[in-house]
């Protein structure tokens, strides 16, 4: 369950915590609300800490649940859903709008298809329904908005998340904090 909200909350700190600061910036202007929420997802209690931020991911078009009535908080994020939300931003980001439209027997090889070409991601994964450790998830997500739309608000020195390895692999786990 951890994997999945961090990976949630990771993705809308990306967006959200932007907004106050840099809300002029040019494609942030672009995220507006598309979808109502409506407390359907019957595995998201409202009292829930991580409620609210479901429903901004939800409402923003970032994520649209496993099905119409459930989320899965208690699963891990997968390479695919982590490249979906990575497509997702982007998109929206510089277009305004989330136009894809999956087809085939893999619902994500449109958003791999789209991160391939706007360099997203460098090259194809052998399993996309792998679970994504934190360190795959922020390398796809923070490659999906340039680094002006990712002011720094927090100083954190390399080396400091402990349970992160002091190699350059962690880069951009330390660029999203």
């Amino acid at each position: 369950m951890r994997k999945r909200i961090t990976a949630l909350l990771l993705a809308l700190v990306l967006v959200f915590a932007v907004f106050p600061t840099s809300a002029s910036a040019a494609g942030l202007d672009n995220f507006q609300k598309v979808h109502t929420y409506a407390n359907q997802f019957e595995d998201v209690p409202s009292g829930q800490w991580y409620a609210k931020n479901v429903q901004a991911a939800y409402e923003y078009g970032l994520v649209v649940g496993m099905s119409d009535t459930q989320f899965a908080p208690g699963n891990s994020i997968t390479i695919a859903q982590s490249i979906t939300i990575a497509a997702r931003l982007h998109s929206i980001y510089h277009t305004g709008i989330d136009s894809f439209t999956p087809t085939g027997s893999k619902w994500y090889s449109v958003y791999v298809d789209y991160a391939l070409d706007n360099q997203i991601i460098s090259g194809p994964y052998s399993d996309y329904n792998a679970k994504a450790t934190r360190i795959q998830f922020a390398d796809i997500l923070s490659k999906a908005l340039p680094s002006s739309a990712l002011p720094a608000i927090n100083t954190v020195d390399a080396g400091a998340i402990p349970d992160l390895p002091s190699d350059n692999s962690s880069a951009a786990v330390y660029t999203l904090y």
